[in-house]
């Protein structure tokens, strides 16, 4: 009988740990995506809870790079 109980016990938690792999597996694979997607410049409209620097950084960086950029173009 604790056989088939312990064989019971064991096989609820692989399928709980199953469980959060998966679900680990998801989380890493959508960071990857967005870092890759930001490396090569093409960014997918992003959740909200991923944005994680504010309108007006976004901001600055991109007029400091037009600045740049328009530089390098003389």
């Amino acid at each position: 009988m604790e056989l088939v109980e312990e064989n019971k016990m064991l096989g609820k938690e692989n399928r709980k740990l199953a469980n959060e792999l998966s679900k680990i597996k998801i989380f890493c694979n959508n960071n990857i995506f967005l870092l890759m997607s930001k490396y090569t410049g093409f960014l997918p409209q992003a959740p909200k809870a991923l944005n994680l620097m504010s309108a007006r950084k976004v901001s600055e960086e991109a007029e400091d790079e037009k600045r740049s950029l328009g530089n390098t173009m003389c």
